[in-house]
């Protein structure tokens, strides 16, 4: 759990310590494997990625991913319209902050942020679970055993002439069917995200004495504030990478991979115990965290993104799930029992 006594902590040293801390417990003791992080700082692109290697599981990241997300985060809480009823909003003034990366001394410096006491902590908070999201993601996809099936299959460099190499040896169908398994694999790399994170918001509700939900004006707003993390690091992706619908993409639409979310946070609330009834009013908070992050990001961005719109309208959107959901259940859930180390969502006990 996250507290006060993490802020003497590094960026990059609080970030690694809440990965281990996961990978470790997921482990059991398995001392055969370690973990590594791997940063590119001075990188412009949009890049993550994981991989298995001589037993060392590998996580890349660029750094610039993780700022981008603290500045969205330190931007929302300076507006005075955003949450105007955390802290003294009326103080604040409207800027865009940008944050950057000192690695003499592991932290980040930024331009600007919130005035008001309350808001600064919740904007760090909203920073770091975005970034928690990210790491969390490729930390699936080593848990969850697919870094070493793309190494079984000669696909660990994810490089194109390695999936070419694939398919002529015929490890792989084709190109068409290799992207169907790496979109179920993303998609599987985010379900375990998302029930990280989703786990940790739950015992936060549970704790009256949590140190940021005592920085709400009531504990429900913790689901508002996930709403509007899940919304932005999807839009940022979109922004800096957009995803099409094609047969032969690798990724997920960034639009399908948002969606995805709610029927995982809906299971998990009724894992729970949580009634139908506290379920429709958890659910509308996070999309209401949602649609308040479209319109600030579109405002700031200057972009006409409507993810909402598109989870409910889009029939190609759901076709793409229907056919990852399909895939995961008939063909990769199987394949990948030899390799997770974790239970795979959805996966029934034996």
């Amino acid at each position: 759990m996250n507290t006060y006594n993490d802020y003497h902590l590094g960026f990059k040293e609080h970030n690694q310590k809440m990965i281990e801390s996961t990978y470790k417990n997921e482990m059991k003791g398995n001392n055969k494997r370690t973990l590594v992080f791997s940063y590119d700082d001075d990188g412009d692109c949009v890049n993550a990625g994981s991989r298995t290697e001589d037993n060392k599981d590998i996580i890349e990241i660029n750094t610039k991913v993780l700022l981008e997300i603290y500045s969205m985060a330190y931007t929302l809480f300076s507006q005075p319209v955003f949450l105007p009823n955390i802290g003294n909003a009326n103080n604040e003034s409207p800027a865009l902050i940008r944050a950057t990366y000192n690695k003499s001394i592991d932290k980040i410096l930024l331009t600007g942020e919130p005035k008001d006491e309350k808001r600064g902590v919740l904007a760090r908070y909203l920073g770091f679970s975005g970034c928690q999201f990210i790491l969390l993601h490729e930390l699936g996809h080593i848990l969850n055993g697919h870094t070493e099936l793309m190494t079984s299959l000669g696909l660990a460099e994810n490089g194109f002439n390695m999936i070419a190499k694939a398919i002529l040896d015929q490890k792989i169908d084709c190109y068409t069917g290799y992207s169907l398994d790496r979109r179920t694999l993303e998609m599987d790399a985010d379900a375990f995200a998302y029930s990280t994170t989703f786990q940790e918001i739950l015992a936060m509700f549970s704790d009256k004495d949590d140190f940021y939900i005592n920085h709400l004006s009531n504990p429900i707003d913790i689901f508002f504030l996930y709403g509007v993390m899940h919304m932005l690091v999807f839009l940022y992706l979109e922004y800096e990478f957009p995803i099409a619908y094609d047969k032969k993409n690798t990724y997920l639409p960034n639009s399908c991979r948002y969606a995805l979310g709610f029927g995982i946070f809906e299971k998990i609330l009724q894992d729970n115990g949580f009634t139908q009834g506290y379920i429709n009013i958890i659910l509308p908070r996070i999309l209401g965290g949602g649609k308040i992050a479209s319109k600030f990001f579109n405002m700031i961005y200057h972009t006409d993104y409507n993810f909402l719109e598109m989870a409910v309208h889009d029939n190609n959107l759901k076709e793409y799930v229907d056919e990852v959901n399909t895939h995961w259940e008939k063909e990769m859930k199987r394949r990948l029992k030899k390799y997770r180390i974790t239970k795979l969502f959805n996966e029934e006990d034996n």
